[in-house]
């Protein structure tokens, strides 16, 4: 028997070459993250697409995961990074157009979130995020319109916030 060629399936990413999609940290999950995201937040509509965010502020000291020593070499920042939920409700449509709505959705805020990213890492922030379909979308260059428009606004919403000035820290 001759050893099977593995195709690029199932063969490992070389981290030379990067994997186009977005981080598993960046995924909001859980019961507790989506009961406060939808109890505790603001909202805003822009375009197809609704946006729905709660902040909060923490210390370094303050951060999830325990970090030994607090020189500028160990903090990593992941802990920062936004948490994002994509929900396409029922009212889309059947199961093939919500799940193209969420592929939309994500691609379109993948390319468009790094500024966020820089800014809540910057001022220690942990953003939720709720970003949910509001009717079915006719294509991924408007959705991706609505998405860079929409994390405009949430940008411009959270630099005016006192949650970043320096003497709530």
């Amino acid at each position: 028997m001759s050893k099977k060629e593995l195709n690029n399936l199932v063969a490992p990413l070389t981290p030379s070459i990067p994997a186009n999609k977005l981080p598993k940290t960046s995924i909001l999950r859980g019961k507790k993250a989506f009961k406060e995201l939808f109890e505790a937040s603001q909202s805003f509509r822009s375009g197809s697409l609704l946006f729905r965010y709660s902040v909060s502020v923490k210390s370094i000291t303050e951060s999830d995961p325990p970090v030994q020593s607090f020189s500028p070499s160990n903090i990593t920042f992941t802990s920062f990074t936004p948490k994002v939920a994509f929900i396409a409700p029922k009212r889309i449509g059947n199961a093939v157009l919500r799940n193209r709505n969420k592929r939309y959705m994500r691609e379109a805020y993948r390319h468009a979130s790094h500024e966020l990213n820089l800014f809540t890492q910057l001022h220690a922030l942990h953003l939720h995020l709720g970003i949910i379909a509001r009717y079915s979308s006719t294509g991924i260059s408007k959705t991706e319109q609505d998405m860079q428009r929409g994390l405009e606004i949430l940008l411009g919403r959270l630099k005016n916030n006192n949650l970043t000035s320096p003497q709530s820290h």
